[in-house]
């Protein structure tokens, strides 16, 4: 509970700004915004675990260095519930990849029942050809309604960055210029800082320890004063005045303009499908019962799709956006190295110490400005690409929602346009593959409705104006009832049912 309440007070404190003029309105907006990147319900997991208590109270270690030292039960060595936790955190990602191999599955079966149940002729060339036609028709209507959601989109994000995030990078870089060189100057003070403790007034490090950080590019981790690292503590102050407006922005802003881009996405599907529905439906050649299958059989392929492809989207902005956060801390350090390299080039002799801290201070003086302004424009750089790269791959969804169509729809033109084989030859050679095929299609679907039940997936009620007619569902039971009573029937599970 104590380190629980201490992580909590420190992102509090990461989200305060120092008190150099601010008004009460920017610190109630400011108040607003941590409540906001922090819930009040939050708490970190937290396990202080004992891994050589729990090797030798499990048989794992001998004793020969003496009996555990602190726990006598395994369970209060917290072993067991941090693997609890790794356990469930890694089993949300094979959820989700098991849920979405199941939906793919089953969207392809759905495909299959369609060419399996159709006991209607295949069409003839001149049929296929003005079905695709109709198809095409319909599928180009897609950019055109797709284009502004990702117009919108680019326009929303650049106005919140420019607003919120290019400001806070701006005062985050005049931040870290007034405190870089007093940062600088710390490290050599003559209040040094300890493993256990150091703050801005007790910073400073020895001189065979100061060398030492220097030699290995200002990271280092000495026995005597913990770890250390000069190019992060010229970051934090940086980072400490942009941290909110990042999370704000490159976070919460982002996956929101992504979930509405998704709706919209969604409803271009929705609408596209009924359009090719209701245009397929004014030929005479479709049974409309076959077609309502067709257009229920895509809808749903459509939504898992772009659902999937909007998952993607979003774990590509989470990782890009945290590549470029910690980007900054990788600019300084490469600005430092300069620093670094003349302060090794101070020769030894008398008042060694004095003239290597003098180097470090005064070539840090020098590189200070284009240290903190380069880096920000580097990052704004950084995120200007993102943006891009979004837009770019929501505009790809154009693509996912045609082929996902195709795949249902190109029933009607596949392997048909310029046929050399007769129609009627073409119709019984399919019409046996699939009476074949239909009994081990039928337990499969079966099986596959019962994993998707263990794994939690409901497949969601599609909105389309379904006829009253005789469905998927109901064409596949009663061919199935016919084939089991044949004797046809094959279990696939080999169950004992």
């Amino acid at each position: 509970r104590c380190l629980q309440a201490d992580f909590r007070a420190g992102l509090k404190d990461l989200y305060c700004r120092d008190e150099d003029g601010d008004s009460d309105d920017e610190n109630n907006a400011l108040a607003a915004s941590s409540k906001t990147a922090l819930p009040e319900d939050f708490l970190m997991k937290v396990c202080c675990v004992s891994s050589n208590d729990y090797l030798k109270i499990k048989g794992i270690k001998d004793q020969r260095d003496g009996p555990p030292n602190t726990f006598l039960n395994v369970h209060d060595t917290q072993i067991p519930l941090l693997r609890s936790f790794v356990h469930e955190t890694t089993k949300q990602q094979r959820t989700i990849f098991a849920k979405g191999f199941v939906n793919r599955t089953m969207d392809f079966l759905d495909r299959f029942k369609i060419v399996a149940t159709d006991a209607g002729n295949v069409p003839s060339s001149c049929l296929s050809r003005q079905y695709m036609a109709i198809f095409e028709k319909e599928i180009n209507k897609i950019e055109p309604q797709i284009t502004p959601l990702t117009s919108n989109f680019q326009k929303n994000i650049q106005s919140t960055i420019q607003t919120n995030l290019q400001p806070a990078l701006n005062d985050g870089a005049a931040k870290g210029i007034r405190a870089a060189m007093s940062t600088a100057i710390s490290w050599g003070s003559k209040r040094c800082r300890t493993r256990d403790h150091h703050d801005s007034e007790r910073n400073g490090l020895r001189w065979q320890t100061y060398r030492a950080t220097i030699q290995r590019l200002g990271v280092y981790d000495s026995f005597a004063m913990g770890p250390i690292d000069l190019n992060r503590e010229l970051c934090d102050p940086m980072e400490q005045e942009f941290s909110v407006n990042w999370q704000q922005t490159m976070d919460t802003a982002i996956r929101n303009q992504l979930s509405q881009c998704e709706v919209g996405v969604q409803g271009i599907c929705t609408s596209v499908n009924k359009e090719i529905k209701a245009q397929f439906a004014k030929e005479d050649t479709i049974d409309k019962s076959r077609l309502t299958n067709m257009s229920s059989a895509a809808q749903r392929s459509c939504f898992n799709a772009v659902k999937a492809t909007f998952a993607t989207i979003l774990s590509v902005a989470s990782d890009s956006q945290r590549n470029l956060n910690r980007s900054l801390l990788l600019l300084v350090q490469t600005k430092m190295e300069d620093v670094y390299k003349s302060a090794l080039e101070v020769s030894a002799g008398k008042n060694y110490f004095s003239r290597l801290k003098n180097a470090v201070e005064s070539t840090v003086e020098m590189n200070i400005e284009d240290m903190f302004v380069v880096s920000s424009l580097k990052i704004l750089e950084g995120i200007d690409g993102l943006v891009k790269e979004l837009v770019k791959l929501v505009s790809q969804t154009e693509q996912t929602i045609i082929v996902h169509l195709r795949n249902v729809y190109s029933v009607f033109w596949d392997n048909q346009v310029g046929s050399s084989l007769s129609s009627k030859t073409v119709g019984l050679e399919i019409q046996a593959c699939r009476n074949a095929h239909l009994p081990v299609l039928s337990k499969l679907c079966k099986d596959l409705d019962m994993v998707a039940d263990l794994i939690g997936i409901d497949r969601r009620v599609l909105e389309l104006d379904v006829m009253a007619v005789n469905s998927l569902e109901n064409a596949l039971t009663q061919r199935f009832d016919d084939a089991e009573n044949k004797g046809d029937v094959i279990d696939l599970c080999d169950s004992d049912e």
